[in-house]
């Protein structure tokens, strides 16, 4: 089998370590900052002093108590704790900005730009890995980073069959806030199309929402449904073989050079079921032809970068028994036969 990656150099391996170090340090002062947010003063009322605490996201006010050693001595530390929040954030933000023209310059940077603009702004909102996970080829761009290589271009071209112009979330649960109103605030073109999964902005990026069908069709319509106005997820049958899969978390690099948070299922069942697609004879042949080969090269990746993830059936019970059964002791997946679903 032909190479179909490439090892970081150790110049772009230490730039993509320090940016995920980095990138941790900026989420923790993050959220220490937001802990930090809002306000605390002192208001008088009927001849009394109290402090008052404001919260920034819920808006009114509540009151610590009267004026007193005690709560001067919490409103002193308020400040202290705000101010240095506030500092550590900043530079954490330089030192992104900084390390993100390195790696620019250095050709880190490989998720595409609204791609990562749209995930990022999923993490802030605490949706992505809680609600959503990435379940389309754009999970590439994770396992490559979580492996320190570069899959070869022919693998990543994402425009072959408009595919990476295709964000594909996997949902489970019923995300808060609406996911329309998330992707807005990045781009405001956003429209929802006939396909009531799926919405599109003026560029013609896509982004659909897909999720397990349930073995009981009367029970589909039951439980917390999507705000009204939200996009509606799809049903698709054979998808919850990754949403029950395993998730992994990983730090990819935009083309901007910033840092993108990913919530991937677990690479030995993305490329057990880039297989799967690669033999399905309903599928679009040249999408088969690409499955296979993100799929070899997957495995390839797997074995020579990633050995903690060895490729034992028994990690992969989500797929039917005879996918599994075709996980040789060598780790090389292979066709063996649709075979009933477990």
């Amino acid at each position: 089998m032909p190479q179909m990656f490439s090892v970081l150099t150790p110049e772009q391996a230490r730039y993509s370590i320090e940016t995920t170090q980095h990138f941790d340090g900026w989420r923790a002062a993050s959220e220490r900052a937001r802990k930090c947010g809002g306000n605390m003063s002192w208001k008088t009322v009927g001849g009394r002093t109290y402090l008052v605490r404001t919260h920034e996201r819920r808006g009114g006010q509540i009151s610590l108590g009267p004026r007193s050693p005690e709560t001067e001595a919490v409103f002193e530390q308020f400040w202290r704790d705000k101010q240095d929040a506030t500092e550590r954030l900043r530079n954490a933000e330089l030192r992104l900005t900084e390390l993100a023209r390195m790696n620019v310059a250095l050709r880190l940077g490989r998720l595409p730009r609204l791609a990562a603009w749209l995930l990022t702004a999923l993490s802030r909102k605490r949706v992505l890995g809680r609600y959503v996970h990435v379940v389309g080829t754009h999970a590439l761009y994770a396992y490559e980073a979580m492996a320190g290589a570069t899959l070869e271009p022919a693998l990543m071209d994402l425009d072959f069959l408009a595919d990476p112009r295709r964000l594909k979330l996997g949902v489970r649960g019923v995300p808060t806030p609406r996911l329309i109103d998330v992707l807005r605030d990045i781009d405001p073109s956003f429209v929802q199309e006939e396909k009531s999964y799926s919405v599109r902005n003026k560029d013609g990026f896509e982004v659909d929402l897909l999720k397990v069908a349930d073995r009981d069709p009367l029970r589909s319509s039951k439980g917390r449904q999507p705000a009204e106005g939200d996009i509606q997820p799809v049903e698709i049958i054979n998808l919850k073989w990754l949403l029950h899969a395993p998730k992994v978390e990983a730090v990819a690099i935009g083309e901007d050079g910033f840092p993108v948070p990913m919530s991937v299922p677990d690479p030995r069942a993305f490329a057990l079921y880039k297989f799967y697609l690669s033999q399905e004879p309903s599928r679009d042949p040249r999408k088969r032809i690409r499955d296979g080969a993100q799929a070899e090269a997957l495995v390839s990746l797997i074995e020579e970068r990633l050995p903690q993830f060895p490729f034992d059936p028994d990690q992969l019970r989500m797929f039917p028994t005879a996918l599994r059964q075709g996980v040789s002791t060598s780790g090389n997946p292979f066709w063996t036969g649709s075979g009933d679903q477990d």
